[in-house]
């Protein structure tokens, strides 16, 4: 499959893992260069962490949970209703997943008896919460806050490692475009016009660990620490951080295991001493057309199979880890391209992190 992961240390901000995936090797480019310089859909020649722009979808929640406390449009212990739609009289928009799957019209508040509070809107994933969120914020709410996390070019992103890096994206009049209302709803859950880094997401996740401090990633161990304290309120990030432990370890976070069959279920994170914050997201990506001419057939002839053009949702995990009892120490960012469920997918990679991190006597 295709993604990238990316671990950061956060006493430094020194970035410890980039992986891209694919790659290729020496091997085969001597023995299958087809492979490496001719297949579109594989693009090996892409730094996938730091080049490629993705949807955050939920794993974008804590952050703004964290914002829009500090910037005082939500109280600390105020709870919002999810009935599983925004607006009473057309539910068939700004819906919750929960609401819409198998579970007929099952809703967030009728699962836990009453409104959420904002660690129970992340562990459960809640839409509707961040709907409300993205309402009170506003176009340019939504631009400010995102900037000051460095997604989309408002602030200097501090990545200024000699690697070409999408800069992320939020839309608004600066770039051309004119995002309503409704855009900015849809970027309160991670999804509408947003783009960011799989770097981003680990950088945004450090940025939580430390307490609101955000430390400009470094790849060199030279390279001087810089940085700015966001001012983030204190008990904004203890909530967020309330809401990513119950995420794995909560029976209803979202993250705790995965279920096969009624009855058959596994824990995604079974690591004795350590601690995990966590967020799975799974985010509405575009369909990729990677084949112009197959594209082209495609729908000229409809008996054509759509072979020239990837679709689905993109697999997010997020996490901060420590050693138990310790404030966090590491933050693991994943995504697989079109892998479904961020749990189900990203989730197991996450953790196959944290166990090398043991193994290499980081935790």
């Amino acid at each position: 499959m295709l993604g990238a992961a990316v671990v950061i240390d956060l006493d430094g901000g020194e970035v410890l893992a980039m992986a891209s995936s694919p790659s290729f090797t020496r091997a085969m480019v001597a023995e299958r260069p087809e492979e490496v310089f001719s297949d579109a859909r594989r693009d090996v020649f892409v730094n996938r962490p730091i080049e490629t722009p993705y949807p955050p979808g939920s794993v974008m929640k804590p952050v703004v949970l964290t914002s829009a406390i500090t910037g005082g449009l939500l109280r600390l212990r105020e709870r919002i209703r999810d009935d599983g739609y925004l607006l009473p009289d057309r539910r068939d928009i700004f819906r919750d997943w929960f609401y819409r799957a198998t579970n007929g019209e099952m809703s967030h508040s009728a699962l836990l008896g009453g409104p959420l509070d904002g660690a129970e809107a992340i562990a459960r994933s809640s839409n509707v919460f961040f709907y409300t969120l993205g309402t009170r914020f506003g176009v340019d709410g939504v631009v400010d806050w995102f900037g000051r996390f460095g997604i989309g070019g408002a602030k200097d992103s501090g990545n200024g490692f000699g690697l070409r890096v999408y800069p992320g994206r939020v839309a608004d009049k600066r770039d051309g475009t004119s995002a309503v209302l409704g855009d900015a709803i849809q970027m309160g859950i991670g999804q509408g016009p947003l783009e960011w880094t799989v770097l981003h997401a680990a950088d945004s996740y450090a940025t939580l660990g430390r307490g609101g401090v955000r430390l400009w990633p470094r790849l060199l161990i030279d390279e001087p620490v810089r940085g700015e304290d966001l001012e983030l309120d204190p008990s904004s990030v203890d909530i967020a951080l309330r809401g990513l432990r119950m995420v794995v370890e909560w029976e209803h976070g979202t993250g705790r295991h995965i279920t096969y069959a009624p009855g058959d279920r596994e824990a995604i994170f079974r690591h004795d001493g350590v601690t995990v914050w966590g967020k799975s997201g799974t985010a509405q990506a575009a369909a990729r057309v990677w084949d112009r001419e197959m594209y082209e057939r495609t729908k000229a002839d409809e008996r054509v199979p759509l072979d020239g053009v990837s679709a689905g949702e993109h697999a997010w995990f997020c996490a901060l880890v420590a050693a138990e009892g310790q404030r966090p120490r590491y933050a693991i960012a994943v995504v697989m391209e079109r892998g479904g469920s961020g749990g189900r997918v990203s989730g197991p990679i996450a953790s196959g992190i944290i166990a090398a991190l043991r193994a290499e006597g980081y935790l």
